[in-house]
């Protein structure tokens, strides 16, 4: 969104509503050599809009690079792959959609992920 919303609570990301100049206590969700988790943004990079991002300040020295995640932290239990298409399909904004799309979809109330 380009637009600022309703606050959320118990939420620690940022929206970037317009580009936003990182100062190193930014943190990007990425799947880099590490693997899955909160990347340290270099000072001087761009965060573009639309993105969100974490904000950790650490006192000089002591900022890590990296917050990763342990095996559980997706919060997928199982897959089924036996999916009605003929059911209403929704994305995460609430927008009904004609087909599955990558990523995650509403379908009868549940999160599909494609």
């Amino acid at each position: 969104a380009t637009e600022a919303v309703e606050e959320f609570f118990d939420n620690d990301l940022f929206a970037a509503t317009a580009d936003v100049t990182a100062d190193g206590t930014q943190y990007c969700l990425a799947n880099k050599t590490e693997g899955v988790g909160f990347y340290q943004v270099e000072s001087g990079v761009v965060i573009p809009a639309g993105k969100a991002y974490l904000v950790v300040e650490a006192p000089a020295g002591q900022a890590k690079t990296f917050y990763g995640f342990d095996d559980n932290a997706t919060g997928l239990n199982n897959v089924d792959a036996n999916v009605n298409l003929n059911e209403a399909i929704y994305n995460l904004a609430g927008q009904r959609l004609s087909k599955m799309q990558k990523g995650i979809n509403i379908v009868n109330g549940k999160k599909i992920l494609k």
